[in-house]
């Protein structure tokens, strides 16, 4: 049986869809009990721009650069926050750090061995299934995949 679901697989249909207004204000229309604040929309907008999987601390170095007086507490404060929202994804990459993701449709990831780059892997690459006819007793409640290797460069540089 092919299992549905993203990186963080579920095995149920029960997927929760956010609420959007008329207005789509600048985090992307999210409505939520949370006002939307400069070092958030800071904060979503650094992830959004860099194209990588930054740790809390790479982000906490580029918000600093446009909000230098912001504290480490407060990233991660507006972290949980935007996670709640949907907005952005914590992404579990064999443990810490863990990373951010902007990206929010269904894909899986790559980490290299080596320098620990993170890239995204679309899922139509890869097809995941499991017979879940000898469970040995569980509820699956979801799967992970984790997929690791050499980067180009990591392998270019190898071969020299």
């Amino acid at each position: 049986m092919a299992l549905p679901g993203s990186e963080f697989g579920s095995l149920t249909e029960n997927h929760t869809m956010p609420i959007w207004n008329d207005n789509h204000s600048r985090l992307g229309g999210f409505v939520s009990h949370h006002r939307v604040t400069k070092q958030r929309q800071v904060i979503l907008d650094v992830i959004r721009s860099t194209g990588t999987h930054p740790t809390v601390d790479e982000l906490y170095q580029s918000v600093k650069q446009r909000l230098p007086r912001i504290s480490l507490a407060t990233v991660y404060r507006n972290l949980d926050v935007l996670t709640e929202q949907g907005l952005v994804k914590k992404v579990d990459i064999g443990g810490p750090p863990f990373r951010f993701d902007a990206v929010l449709d269904p894909h899986y990831h790559v980490r290299c061995q080596s320098c620990g780059r993170v890239d995204d892997i679309p899922r139509r690459q890869v097809n995941v299934s499991i017979d879940t006819g000898d469970d040995g007793g569980y509820d699956f409640k979801g799967y992970r995949v984790e997929f690791y290797g050499l980067c180009p460069r990591c392998r270019k540089s190898n071969r020299n």
